[in-house]
């Protein structure tokens, strides 16, 4: 059945009016040069050498000015006012193992919960068995039943009492916990020798916190809440004392060919004007994508807020129709994700396709995840009355 509500933004964001528009324009420019060297020019310098008939005919692309103009954007929207290095990939994982080579160098105990995203774990885990350090784990509870003041409370003790040096947090987890971590980082003591963000549910999500400024890397990807349509993963350097061993690391992996990922490649080995170990054809429409899609942010940097507010509202709808049920509430809907999982165990062992299936038969996307457990990204406009019902009928079937 056709999707006619969408709340899968934590997963895969959809692309905005420009990331539409852009990626009609590539098409028709691949069909028109290919990989010529004008589009090799225009990949690294812009449309500056366009003439005003190209201009017309792609005025989406025309606005691309280069990679660096991009990461600038990317900094910016983030809340850095610096120009230290940004990573760009495919991928957001091939980043984060570099960082978490980094943290585990620079840590030997490093603080985390047990609840961030799996795949970003087994990385850390094998990092930390390549230097024999050790991961402390804190258990989070529901944080609807335990105040900010608290949660940092516990991770400050159970930083002293682990002797803890190190630090990875995500701003906004895959269920959508988010957790006080300016706080929690300022409550730390000793400061960490090294702290990791990943922001992958907190970019192009939640204004006017810029968490950037108190890590040394922050990790996120554009396709999620920025709605840049493909995956574009993002590390940004955040201190001075971080950068020339991230710079290292990155340029040590990709002329070893320890890196993969080859976005990246290009870009460093462009960077390092290194034209040896080029030679792979590279999708380059992601970088494109971003940057439409950070033209399309304006109404979140000036009415982020509001739109977070509209979201959480939309959840408080949910719930207060849904009333007494089979589902519990697994975090706060404060970031305006609504995270559920079924009172009755039995109900945890439903295949998670199961249930998005039942949603989708009304034209519902969601997220849904192994133990009974459904993620309900909220949109930034209103519901209305037949898309409420829609989800509250969704979830009490799928109960």
């Amino acid at each position: 059945m056709t999707t006619r509500l969408y709340l899968d933004t934590a997963r895969m964001g959809l692309m905005t009016p420009s990331v539409q528009q852009i990626t009609r324009e590539y098409t028709k420019l691949l069909a028109c040069e290919g990989c010529s060297l004008s589009f090799e020019e225009f990949l690294w310098n812009g449309s500056a050498a366009w003439s005003s008939q190209y201009r017309n005919r792609f005025p989406a692309l025309a606005e691309w000015d280069n990679p660096d103009g991009l990461k600038r954007r990317l900094r910016r929207l983030a809340g850095l006012s610096n120009d230290l290095p940004t990573y760009l990939a495919s991928r957001s994982s091939e980043l984060f193992r570099i960082a978490a080579r980094l943290v585990c160098r620079n840590g030997r105990r490093i603080l985390t919960t047990e609840t961030e995203w799996p795949g970003y774990m087994s990385i850390l885990e094998q990092q930390s068995h390549v230097t024999d350090g050790k991961i402390i784990r804190v258990p989070t509870p529901c944080q609807q039943e335990s105040n900010d003041l608290n949660v940092v409370r516990q991770f400050a003790e159970v930083w002293r009492s682990h002797k803890c040096d190190a630090l990875f947090l995500s701003a906004i987890n895959h269920l959508g916990r988010r957790l006080p971590v300016a706080e929690i980082i300022d409550a730390l003591e000793p400061r960490p020798m090294f702290v990791i963000i990943d922001g992958a549910q907190h970019f192009g999500h939640v204004p006017a916190e810029s968490l950037a400024e108190k890590c040394d890397v922050y990790i996120a990807g554009c396709h999620k809440w920025l709605g840049a349509g493909v995956p574009v993963g993002m590390a940004l350097c955040c201190r001075e004392a971080t950068v020339a061993e991230f710079e290292a690391e990155v340029k040590r992996c990709v002329l070893d060919g320890t890196i993969t990922d080859p976005l990246l490649r290009l870009l460093e080995l462009h960077r390092l004007q290194d034209t040896e170990h080029c030679g792979e054809t590279v999708n380059v429409c992601p970088l494109l994508n971003c940057r439409a899609a950070v033209a399309d942010a304006t109404d979140f940097v000036l009415c982020g807020s509001e739109l977070l507010a509209n979201r959480v509202s939309n959840a408080r709808a949910i719930l207060d129709q849904l009333g007494p049920s089979t589902w519990k509430l697994r975090t706060s809907f404060k970031t305006g994700i609504l995270t559920l999982q079924g009172h009755d165990t039995e109900s945890h062992q439903v295949d998670p396709k199961s249930i998005r299936c039942v949603f989708q038969e009304r034209g519902i996307a969601v997220s849904t995840f192994v133990g009974g457990i459904v993620r309900l990204s909220m949109p930034t406009r209103f519901l209305t009355d037949t898309e409420r019902n829609s989800v509250v009928r969704s979830l009490r079937r799928a109960a």
